[in-house]
């Protein structure tokens, strides 16, 4: 009898973005974990509007990497599936009462791992940070443990503040070079790479730049 249940197919709502490489990412470790062990019938819906409308159809469980509106977050509280949160801190989630599970970075080891990786490579006259554009828990427990390591090295960090007076290139061009940039996560990387380019800073012999994610283009 539970070997007959255990083959019943699951309706698994699968809320990964694919237009980047993370989200792709997720879901080929997904299709790895699920070979040869589960059947599921994944939905994968790529708009707030898409989950909701899978949400309203009663799904086994669902797995979600972003947070959503009051309303969606709501629906998600209340769904007496199962729900895994991929880095979605439980500060920006309701109280639900059934199983959940929380599944994040250990984005203090990545913000270490990129200041050492840097100060193994060079002598820099100057460390930036490149955050997310809006505060997120990801990119300020990265850039707590960046600025610690590369402090305790003797040097200090400028933090690119979105919302400041500087725009990009002028923060770029006033860091001491040669200048190590540590950005939050690969899209922010290739942000900066483009202000480099338009300011006429050269890479790496000028700045040089690490990002977060493996977005091999």
């Amino acid at each position: 009898m539970n070997r007959r249940k255990d083959l019943k197919t699951k309706r698994v709502i699968v809320e990964f973005l694919l237009t980047g490489n993370i989200g792709r990412s997720r879901l080929q470790g997904l299709f790895d974990f699920l070979r040869g062990r589960r059947k599921w019938d994944i939905r994968l819906p790529q708009t707030e509007s898409e989950l909701n409308r899978e949400l309203a159809s009663s799904p086994d469980g669902v797995i979600v990497s972003h947070s959503f509106s009051k309303k969606t977050m709501k629906s998600l509280e209340r769904l007496s599936a199962p729900v895994v949160f991929v880095d979605i801190p439980k500060s920006e989630r309701f109280q639900r009462r059934h199983p959940d599970i929380t599944i994040h970075n250990d984005n203090g080891s990545v913000g270490m791992m990129a200041a050492r990786y840097l100060l193994s490579i060079g002598k820099f006259n100057g460390f930036g940070y490149f955050p997310y554009w809006t505060p997120r828990f990801y990119s300020t427990q990265r850039e707590k443990a960046f600025r610690s390591i590369v402090e305790q090295s003797g040097c200090s960090v400028s933090v690119f503040q979105h919302n400041g007076t500087l725009d990009l290139k002028t923060w770029l061009k006033e860091l001491h070079k040669p200048a190590a940039v540590f950005a939050a996560w690969d899209e922010g990387a290739r942000e900066v790479l483009a202000a480099c380019h338009q300011a006429k800073i050269k890479i790496p012999n000028q700045v040089c730049l690490l990002g977060v994610d493996n977005d091999e283009l």
